[in-house]
C-alpha cells in the first residue's frame, strides 16, 4: 500500500444526494469512517467502528444500522467500493507520475553523457590546428545524434509509461517515424509526465486519454498543460483543516491512533 496522501477525493453533489436522511451526528461518524479508511487505505474493522466515528457505545448500534446501507458488510470489515476504486485511481496515477519523471531524469542524464562524448571525441591537437590552419568549430558542427537502434527500447519504455495501452502496433510505426534523438526523447518524457497527472487525462477514469499512435502523431508532448483552476465541479480534492480541538487530519498517526489498522 502507498503512503497515505494529505487530501481525498470528495464529490459534494454525490454526498449531499445520498445522505439527506442524515442526522448531524450520523454525518460525522460517516465522515470520520470516510477520513480514516482514505488515510489508512484498508477496510474499516468492525471491532473498532465506533472508535473510529467518535460515537459512544450505547449510542453507535442505532448509528450503524442507518450508516451501514453505504458499506459492503462482511463479518469483519465494513468495505465500500467507491472509496476502493478512488485509491486504485489515485495511486495508479502516482506511480505513473513517478515512473514517467524516472524515466525523464534518465533521459536527460543520457542527453549530458552524449554530450560530453561528444566533446570528448571532436576536440582537436591546438598545435595540429595551428599548423593546418583550420579553425573548427566544434559546437557549429556537431551534429545530434540519433539513438541508435536504442530507438525501439526507448518505445518500449514510453509504452510502459503512457496509460492508454491500445494499439501498439500503429504506436510503434508511428514512432519510428520520428527518428528519436535524445533531445526529443527527453521532451516526449517530460511532456508525458505533466500530462498523466493533467485534469483532461485524470477525469472519468481517464476515458478521453488518446490512443499513443495519435498523440505520437500530433506530437501531443508540445501541448501545453494549464494549471487546473478552481470551479463548481462535483469533484473536489478535499483537504480536512483542524478545527478548534479538533483533530490533525495531516498528521498520520491520528488515522492509526482511531482505527488501529
Amino acid at each position: 500500500m502507498m503512503a497515505a496522501l494529505p487530501y481525498m477525493q470528495f464529490y459534494v453533489a454525490d454526498y449531499l444526494a445520498d445522505t439527506t436522511h442524515l442526522t448531524a451526528e450520523e454525518h460525522g461518524a460517516y465522515m470520520l469512517l470516510l477520513f480514516s479508511y482514505w488515510q489508512t487505505g484498508k477496510p474499516l474493522r468492525i471491532d473498532r467502528l465506533a472508535t473510529v466515528a467518535r460515537i459512544p457505545n450505547d449510542r453507535w448500534p442505532s448509528v450503524a444500522e442507518t450508516l451501514n446501507e453505504f458499506f459492503h458488510v462482511t463479518e469483519t470489515h465494513w468495505v465500500q467500493f467507491r472509496v476502493e476504486a478512488d485509491l486504485d485511481a489515485v495511486n495508479s496515477k502516482v506511480v505513473t507520475a513517478s515512473n514517467a519523471g524516472k524515466a525523464s531524469a534518465k533521459a536527460k542524464a543520457l542527453k549530458k553523457q552524449q554530450e560530453l562524448n561528444d566533446r570528448s571525441t571532436t576536440v582537436e591537437n591546438p598545435l595540429q590546428r595551428n599548423a593546418n590552419h583550420i579553425d573548427t568549430d566544434t559546437d557549429k558542427n556537431r551534429k545530434e545524434h540519433p539513438l541508435p537502434p536504442e530507438g525501439e527500447d526507448l518505445f518500449l519504455k514510453f509504452w510502459k509509461l503512457y496509460p492508454n495501452k491500445v494499439g501498439k502496433a500503429a504506436a510503434e510505426k508511428a514512432w519510428k517515424k520520428l527518428k528519436i534523438t535524445d533531445d526529443l526523447f527527453v521532451l516526449i518524457v517530460d511532456g508525458l509526465a505533466k500530462q498523466v497527472v493533467s485534469t483532461a487525462w485524470t477525469k472519468d477514469n481517464g476515458q478521453f486519454i488518446p490512443h499513443p499512435s495519435t498523440w505520437i502523431n500530433g506530437k501531443r508532448w508540445e501541448d501545453e498543460v494549464p494549471e487546473p483552476a478552481p470551479t463548481a465541479s462535483n469533484v473536489h480534492q478535499f483537504t480536512p483543516r483542524r478545527q478548534a480541538n479538533g483533530p490533525d487530519f495531516d498528521d498520520l498517526t491520528w488515522a492509526n491512533d482511531l482505527g488501529g489498522l
